[in-house]
């Protein structure tokens, strides 16, 4: 549904069948967010961005996977997908957004929400008719775009645009992110399982991860039970990887069908 260009939105499943069977029309907040609520946004990140000192930014961007991806991916490929092509890969897409008023939430509007976060309005929504994206309105988009990044800078903009508009609700707090949700152990266990199953079914196949190394995180992950025990492994990623493999499984089964039948064809059609 999102062409696997993201590992994101899976808890959207049940909702995007939900209004496909009870909406026409969706609204959608797509946009806008990234400028007035940059959670990307640093002082730091600007600076390195004034600078043009593109691969720390690149880095500090990245974050640090590589001890996770060092044990469920081969060495192969970790050749393949190497922190060197991400930073190299990265450093591209941020000299294009350098001239911008404000680089940092135009390198992220342009990578992460036209690439990941939009799959959803896009893609995820198809079966609604109409998906309406507001903030994505040209010239709202070009008035915030043009914002230099001392006008939206970590401050919480877009509370003080809700909070002048609407003065009779300021009362209302908003919510606080990064609470404990308190995990129920079935679910880490049912992901684990899940996983499991689909590693074990095809453990001597060939494929990008290392099962030696996978297979025995996810047998802790399901006997414990802990959310911790399952996200270092970072489990959409595994679970990605999987549902490429079926999806290449199938198209290649598709073309070698299709290739018997054309075969069987010209077969029958030959004279003699």
């Amino acid at each position: 549904m999102t062409n696997f260009c993201t590992l994101d939105h899976g808890w959207t499943l049940p909702l995007t069948d939900f209004l496909a069977d009870n909406a026409l029309v969706s609204y959608d907040g797509l946009g806008l967010d990234v400028f007035f609520n940059t959670i990307w946004y640093s002082d730091h990140r600007a600076q390195l961005y004034d600078e043009g000192a593109f691969e720390t930014l690149a880095i500090d961007l990245l974050r640090n996977s590589e001890e996770a991806f060092s044990k469920i991916f081969t060495l192969e490929s970790l050749r393949r997908f190497s922190r060197e092509r991400a930073i190299a890969r990265l450093v591209d897409e941020l000299k294009l957004h350098r001239d911008r008023p404000h680089p940092v939430a135009a390198f992220q509007f342009w990578s992460r929400t036209r690439r990941t976060t939009s799959t959803f309005t896009f893609g995820m929504q198809n079966a609604i008719p109409q998906v309406h994206t507001p903030f994505l309105d040209h010239s709202l988009f070009d008035f915030v775009s043009s914002l230099p990044k001392s006008a939206l800078r970590e401050s919480p903009m877009h509370i003080d645009v809700i909070s002048t508009a609407y003065k009779d609700f300021d009362d209302i707090d908003y919510s606080v992110g990064g609470a404990d949700q308190g995990v129920n152990k079935r679910y880490p266990r049912s992901f684990s399982r899940g996983l499991l199953r689909k590693s074990l079914r095809n453990f001597f196949q060939p494929s990008v991860l290392n099962r030696i190394n996978t297979v025995p995180s996810l047998l802790k992950s399901y006997l414990s039970g802990n959310k911790i025990d399952l996200e270092w492994l970072n489990p959409h990623l595994l679970l990605c990887v999987y549902q490429m493999r079926i999806v290449r499984i199938a198209t290649d089964n598709k073309v070698e069908t299709l290739i018997r039948s054309r075969q069987n064809l010209l077969w029958r059609e030959m004279p003699g």
